[in-house]
């Protein structure tokens, strides 16, 4: 049963009173290829056609022990580059594009603003050896908390699309960066991960 998977802009920030050490990040080479990249994420499993779409640095490798991320290492996506990851980095480009499956996510919710403009996909095929996959991420913004429930509203997207899926997305696919439901523990809503159901505010 094949599988793709694409993963669309992912930001991690670090912004807390408590004292953690500082993420590390790595998007040099070995750490520069969407194939790299994916054999961080599937660890071991067989994979395809990774490819990845962006800038120099714009993904990357990420050690995050004993931050507040709750991940040790892992791939890390910013539309600013990497480096901005870290406390005092910079941003050292912007990610131009757009996503059909994030503007028909951001239509499926009602967005009062539906355009999308700074994207970076890391997509691949994959054949699961069984009936159940996971994959565990932080999403950030510098857009918290300024923007928050603003006409900007960044948006993350992990779609899913292979046999027996059927979904509103390219190839069928679905979207599994969804809210979880708090009133059903282990279920999930239909809204997206985005800075606009993710925040301190309304």
């Amino acid at each position: 049963m094949n599988k793709a998977f694409k993963l669309v802009f992912i930001l991690f920030i670090v912004n807390s009173s408590t004292i953690y050490s500082q993420i590390v990040v790595d998007c040099a080479a070995p750490n520069n290829t969407a194939t790299a990249l994916v054999e961080l994420l599937v660890d071991g499993v067989p994979f395809s056609n990774a490819t990845m779409s962006g800038f120099d640095c714009a993904a990357g490798y990420f050690n995050g022990a004993n931050t507040n991320l709750d991940l040790n290492a892992g791939v890390a996506m910013c539309t600013g580059g990497i480096d901005m990851l870290v406390p005092g980095g910079f941003e050292n480009a912007q990610a131009t594009g757009s996503d059909p499956d994030l503007v028909t996510q951001l239509q499926l919710v009602n967005s009062s603003a539906t355009n999308v403009n700074n994207v970076i996909v890391l997509e691949f095929d994959f054949e699961p050896n069984s009936s159940q996959i996971a994959f565990q991420y932080v999403f950030g913004s510098k857009e918290y908390p300024g923007y928050t429930c603003s006409n900007f509203n960044d948006v993350f997207g992990f779609f899913v699309s292979g046999p027996g899926i059927s979904g509103p997305f390219t190839n069928d696919a679905i979207n599994i960066a969804l809210i979880p439901d708090p009133n059903s523990p282990g279920n999930y809503t239909d809204t997206p991960v985005m800075i606009n159901s993710i925040n301190s505010g309304t």
